[in-house]
């Protein structure tokens, strides 16, 4: 039952990839491991599943009766856990960001997830540390964008990684010093476009020691904000 997906074929190459491998052709989008792979923007609808998934769990602990101290325990545990698999995916659209944080304040403060309930603290306060007055909850915006920043710091440091390796020789045309230059393109993933995008953010927390200096191209690396020399 396995399939081959292609970009940019005629369909006489297909054919013939069917024809040499005995496999069919899929369709994107497809669930790998439990979550949706797409060439385009995550969109809402993609993220249903992992909506019912924290929905469920949620509903589920409704007919226990459990501490509110419990119920901060099992958000920060378990429902922590189920996010940070998809994070560390894709990046997630904001009403799907939403839709979760809205069921895990409700499901904390009232203990179920029927109707309405107003928080007695906002959830910005809640997401806090708790040396900072709040609950130590992840916010799930801010530990999205740490885990996008993680596939950033692959292409520096993972250099065994396929997916590492398929990004430099195609994206980066050979080298990984080509990130701090490289354009958004139509061409490119989503995905893609959004990692370049954040070059602003990655640029200050990049360290890099020369040590031996072999590795070290004073000419042509990007030493300074003003680019290569």
């Amino acid at each position: 039952k396995t399939s081959f997906y292609s970009s940019g074929l005629s369909d006489q190459e297909n054919d013939a990839i069917k024809a040499s491998t005995g496999m069919t052709l899929g369709d994107l989008p497809f669930r790998y491991l439990g979550v949706p792979l797409n060439s385009r923007k995550l969109s809402l609808p993609n993220c249903q599943p992992l909506i019912q998934q924290v929905k469920g769990k949620l509903s589920s602990w409704s007919v226990k009766t459990l501490s509110f101290t419990g119920r901060l325990l099992l958000i920060k545990t378990v429902i922590a856990g189920i996010t940070t698999f998809w994070c560390s995916a894709f990046i997630l659209p904001k009403a799907c960001i939403k839709k979760i944080n809205s069921m895990c304040n409700l499901f904390l403060w009232k203990g179920n997830l029927d109707g309405h309930h107003a928080s007695r603290v906002a959830w910005d306060t809640i997401t806090l540390t708790k040396a900072q007055g709040g609950l130590g909850i992840k916010d799930l915006l801010t530990w999205n964008r740490a885990c996008c920043l993680r596939l950033i710091w692959m292409l520096f440091f993972r250099e065994e990684s396929v997916w590492v390796i398929w990004f430099k020789e195609v994206i980066l045309k050979g080298s990984i010093h080509n990130y701090w230059t490289v354009k958004t393109s139509q061409k490119h993933s989503w995905l893609v476009n959004k990692l370049i995008k954040m070059r602003p953010i990655v640029y200050p927390l990049i360290k890099m020691k020369v040590e031996d200096g072999r590795s070290a191209l004073f000419w042509h690396h990007n030493w300074a904000p003003a680019g290569c020399i």
